[in-house]
C-alpha cells in the first residue's frame, strides 16, 4: 500500500483530516477535509507549505525528539487548532510526523492505536524514499566542493572541470549558505551534528541540487550549496535556512547557538564562489547578534552598508573609524552622547521620532544635541558629518572592532 493510500484510509476510518509531514514540517501527503480544517491546514493543502509561523510552533513543541504520540496545542493567533502528532520512526530515525486534527481533544484510545499502527506502516515506506533520494543525489567530495568555492581561479577552475567531467554540475540557480554552531555541545558532537545536517536536504528533495561539507579548519562550521529550478527569493531562502538551522539546533545542547549567513543567488556553479564570499561576510555579521537568541540568520542582501564595512579587516577596523566619531567618543564620558547621536542618525535627524525613541522630551533632545556640538565642534546639520558618524558607528558594531583610542 502506498503512503497516500495509508493516509486516505486512516482519515476515512477516523473521519478526521490527516496529514503527513517530514521532520521539518514540510507536507508529504494529506487526506481530504472532514470539516475540521483550520487556516494552517488550508494553506498547507493549497500552497504545499504550512507557513513559517506554523512550522515554528510545531518545532517549538520538541517534536523532533518525540518517541511517543503527543499533542501540538492550538495557536489561535496563527489560525491553528490542536493536533495529535505521532512520530514516524524507523530504527530510531525520525522519518515523518503523522498529524490528526483533534481540536476538541476527543481522539480516543482506539483511534490513537489505529494511528500508531499506520505510523508503523509508513516508517519503512519513508525510509525507502529517503534512501532512494540519497542514492540518486549527486555526491560532491568535501575537498572538491571547497576548491570549487575557492577565490583562487587556479584552484577553482580545475575543480569545476572535474565536476563537469563527472556530470555533477547543476544547471540551476545556486545559493551558498555558511553555518556556525556556537557553544560547547560536547567533544566530537558538533562535527557529527553538522555532518548529518549538510547531508540532508535544505528544501524539497524534488526541487534541489545540493552539496555540503564541513569546514576543514573548524569542525563547528560548514558550507551548503543549494540549487533550485528558479531564483530563490530572500524570504524563501531565509525560511529554508531557519528550518535547516532548526534541525542542527534541535539536537544541540541548550547553550549552543546556530548562525547562518546567506549569499546572493548566482546562475551557475562557476560563480558560486561569489555567493560563498558573501555568505562568509553575512555569517561574520551575526557575531554581534544578541547571544540570548536561539538562532541568527543573516542574508547578504539585507546587510546594507555593513556589506562594505565587513570587507575591512577586523584588525584595521578601529583605525578606520572617522575622526568625527573619535571626537564624539573623546567627549562622551558616560555613553549618553553616542546613544543620542545614534538615535538621531537612525531616525534621519527627525526630532520627534528621536525623542520618542530615547524616551525624552524634544526640549531635552535639542539641549543634548546643542551640548554635543559645543563639546565636539561637530555640526550635526551637515550631511557629510552625519555620514561619517553613521558609518563610524556601524563600523564599531562589527565583530572585532574595538573602541579606538581617542588620545
Amino acid at each position: 500500500m502506498s503512503v497516500q493510500q495509508l493516509i486516505d484510509d486512516l482519515a476515512d476510518r477516523l473521519r478526521r483530516s490527516v496529514v503527513l509531514d517530514d521532520p521539518e514540517v514540510r507536507l508529504l501527503a494529506t487526506s481530504r477535509h472532514f470539516g475540521d480544517e483550520d487556516e494552517v491546514r488550508v494553506r498547507a493543502v493549497l500552497q504545499r507549505d504550512a507557513g513559517p509561523d506554523a512550522v515554528r510552533h510545531v518545532l517549538a513543541q520538541g517534536v523532533a525528539g518525540w518517541t511517543v504520540p503527543g499533542v501540538v496545542p492550538a495557536a489561535p493567533e496563527i489560525g491553528m487548532r490542536a493536533r495529535v502528532c505521532v512520530p514516524v520512526r524507523d530504527r530510531g530515525q525520525l522519518r515523518g510526523l503523522l498529524m490528526v486534527m483533534d481540536a476538541d481533544g476527543t481522539l480516543g484510545p482506539d483511534e490513537l492505536a489505529a494511528t500508531e499502527r499506520v505510523a508503523a506502516q509508513l516508517a519503512p515506506l519513508l525510509e525507502a524514499t529517503a534512501t532512494a533520494s540519497v542514492l540518486t543525489a549527486p555526491v560532491v567530495e568535501p575537498g572538491l566542493l571547497h576548491d570549487v568555492l575557492s577565490p583562487d581561479p587556479h584552484v577553482r577552475l580545475p575543480a569545476l572541470g572535474r565536476l563537469e567531467a563527472e556530470g555533477t554540475v547543476p544547471a540551476r540557480d545556486l545559493t551558498v549558505l555558511r553555518v556556525a554552531l556556537d557553544g560547547d555541545p560536547g567533544e566530537g558532537t558538533a562535527r557529527s551534528r553538522l555532518r548529518r545536517a549538510v547531508a540532508r536536504p535544505a528544501v524539497d528533495r524534488a526541487a534541489v541540487w545540493q552539496a555540503g561539507a564541513l569546514d576543514p579548519a573548524d569542525d563547528r562550521r560548514a558550507v551548503l550549496v543549494v540549487g533550485t529550478p528558479s531564483p530563490w527569493s530572500a524570504d524563501a531562502t531565509g525560511e529554508a535556512a531557519r528550518r535547516w538551522a532548526a534541525y542542527v539546533a534541535g539536537s544541540a545542547a541548550d547553550a549552543s547557538r546556530v548562525r547562518v549567513g546567506i549569499g546572493a543567488g548566482v546562475p551557475s556553479l562557476a560563480e558560486a564562489h561569489r555567493s560563498d564570499a558573501q555568505a562568509r561576510l553575512a555569517l561574520a555579521s551575526t557575531e554581534v547578534a544578541d547571544p540570548r537568541r536561539s538562532g541568527v540568520v543573516a542574508h547578504w542582501a539585507g546587510l546594507g552598508v555593513r556589506a562594505a564595512l565587513l570587507r575591512v579587516p577586523a584588525a584595521e577596523r578601529a583605525e578606520a573609524v572617522p575622526d568625527e566619531l573619535r571626537r564624539l567618543l573623546a567627549a562622551d564620558v558616560d555613553g549618553s552622547l553616542v546613544t543620542t547621536v545614534r538615535a538621531y542618525l537612525d531616525h534621519a535627524g527627525a526630532g520627534p521620532a528621536t525623542a520618542a525613541a530615547l524616551h525624552v522630551h524634544r526640549t531635552t533632545l535639542y539641549y543634548r544635541l546643542g551640548r554635543i556640538a559645543e563639546l565636539t565642534g561637530l555640526d550635526l546639520a551637515d550631511g557629510r558629518t552625519r555620514l561619517a558618524l553613521h558609518v563610524g558607528l556601524e563600523l564599531l558594531d562589527l565583530p572585532g572592532a574595538d573602541r579606538p583610542s581617542t588620545e
